[in-house]
């Protein structure tokens, strides 16, 4: 995944999960939970429809 597909604030977030299942034993590597719940945590982001493009109006009006 390119790195400017990742959230930093939701990876700033989910550290707080990944703190907890170290402490529980279900975690030893933060990167590779982080990695494995991505899509849970919400780590990538979404593809955005791109924005409709407006175009500019140049006719000329008959009568002002």
């Amino acid at each position: 995944v390119p790195f400017n597909q990742v959230s930093l604030e939701m990876v700033y977030r989910s550290l707080y999960f990944c703190t907890t299942a170290f402490q529980r034993g279900e975690a030893d590597d933060p990167v590779l939970y982080l990695a494995e719940n991505a899509k849970l945590f919400g780590l990538i982001k979404r593809k955005r429809k791109p924005d409709a493009v407006q175009l500019l109006n140049l006719t000329v009006l008959e009568q002002p």
